[in-house]
């Protein structure tokens, strides 16, 4: 079981700091992979989401030499539009989460 106030904690904050972006999606892809979020009647939904955005989160790369590798990867402006759709979807399921 993870700790969702702990995921939305690291997501914001990889949001707000690019110098901890990297470190704070790695850590929240480690504690997403954990299994479902306790704590809420919608935890199976919300784990869905998170997941959804750790597999996604798989193909940010912040060097720009390494992300020209692959067409797939991408950079800090869709990493930071990934994260609050996926806030965004949360709220939707009832989860308090903290402001951008």
């Amino acid at each position: 079981m993870s700790s969702l106030p702990e995921m939305l904690t690291l997501l914001v904050k990889a949001l707000r700091n690019p110098a901890a972006r990297e470190s704070a999606v790695r850590e929240f892809q480690s504690i997403a992979r954990m299994g479902p979020v306790n704590g809420n009647q919608n935890s199976k939904e919300i784990y869905e989401v998170l997941a959804d955005l750790a597999y996604d989160l798989e193909y940010f790369v912040p060097d720009p030499v390494r992300r020209a590798e692959d067409p797939s990867y991408y950079g800090h402006e869709q990493l930071e539009q990934e994260i609050k759709v996926t806030l965004r979807r949360l709220g939707e399921l009832g989860v308090e989460v903290p402001a951008e």
